[in-house]
């Protein structure tokens, strides 16, 4: 039985999932995969890895709206495909959003350290050579000033966090789209100079010409774009981590109880728009073999495979060097 309140509409679901897709993934991030891939080819990066995270998702979705239990990421997967599978998907979900948390707390010390370039400051003309702040505080002070405001956050009652997480993250959003705007504006800014969109000319371009390995070695050509790319992805699907928050909030969320109330209900007879409850063809409307069912996507297995190969291929690259000598512990953990 459900011991949890079924108390989050739509938009709270909706926001929340936003909300957590959109954050130190978009702010902090996307400097580094441009820096890896260029403006052009980051942007096709997280194309790329957005199909991946739709196409993972989607089938996530597919199956939380018609099993909403609890812990669905792991419960689907110990109900269909086999309990050690179930087990170990939720210890690497419990991994991965412990990293996550551990990412937000380290961007947050990052957001109170900016430092510009002295080389771009003498190129604009700047009167002085350094451009910094930084607080005379350890980071680990900042970290623990604000793991009880996270702990806060999570221990407010369901319907209260909704609410917080539709404020907070229409802000975001809303801060985002003028993001947008003022940086397409001041790109577009004719300088005397420069011309309009200078940035997107060289030595910038559309994409980054090397890359340059740990042990400082500059690497140029073809397989330098690749790499860059590569890491732009997976530093891009890194940020989108939060998407599966629609399918941890189905045992919560009161737009699931509404449905399966107005389905049990026409199928039953109750539902007085029906105009032949008896009819066979109307009650066939809601049987989910039905090719008028609204609920049955034909190409999911599509979806799937896509996914299993984009995550394999993922896991696969990024994970060879914990296999090579000399083994680095941090390597291990990291992949």
């Amino acid at each position: 039985m459900n011991q949890l309140r079924a108390t989050l509409s739509e938009r709270h679901v909706n926001m929340m999932c936003f909300s957590q897709s959109v954050g130190i993934g978009l702010f902090l991030q996307n400097g580094r995969a441009i820096h890896y891939a260029g403006p052009g080819m980051a942007t096709l990066a997280y194309i790329l890895s957005g199909t991946i995270i739709w196409s993972a998702a989607s089938c996530l979705g597919e199956m939380t709206a018609l099993f909403p239990v609890k812990g669905p990421i792991f419960e689907l997967t110990k109900r269909f495909l086999d309990q050690s599978v179930g087990y170990a998907t939720a210890w690497l979900t419990w991994f991965g959003w412990i990293m996550l948390i551990a990412a937000e707390l380290v961007a947050i010390t990052h957001m109170f350290k900016f430092e510009y370039p002295p080389e771009l400051l003498a190129q604009a003309g700047y009167p002085s050579s350094t451009l910094s702040f930084a607080p005379n505080i350890s980071p680990g002070v900042l970290i623990l000033i604000f793991i009880p405001f996270i702990l806060l956050f999570n221990l407010v009652p369901v319907k209260s966090f909704g609410q917080m997480e539709y404020i907070f993250g229409t802000t975001k959003m809303m801060f985002v789209c003028v993001m947008i705007v003022l940086n397409t504006v001041i790109h577009a800014w004719n300088r005397a100079d420069k011309g309009h969109f200078w940035t997107y000319n060289q030595p910038y371009s559309f994409a980054a010409k090397n890359i340059t390995l740990a042990d400082g070695t500059i690497v140029n050509g073809g397989i330098a774009q690749l790499a860059g790319m590569w890491e732009a992805m997976t530093t891009s699907i890194f940020g989108l981590i939060g998407i599966e928050t629609v399918a941890i909030t189905a045992a919560v969320a009161v737009t699931y109880l509404e449905f399966y109330k107005c389905v049990n209900q026409a199928a039953k007879g109750g539902d007085d728009s029906l105009d032949d409850k008896d009819d066979p063809e109307v009650r066939s409307q809601y049987d989910r073999n039905s090719p008028g069912y609204p609920y049955k996507s034909h190409g999911q297995w599509l979806r799937a495979c896509y996914a299993l190969t984009g995550c394999f291929l993922l896991a696969l690259f990024n994970g060879w060097r914990s296999l090579t000598h000399p083994t680095n512990i941090q390597d291990m953990l990291g992949c």
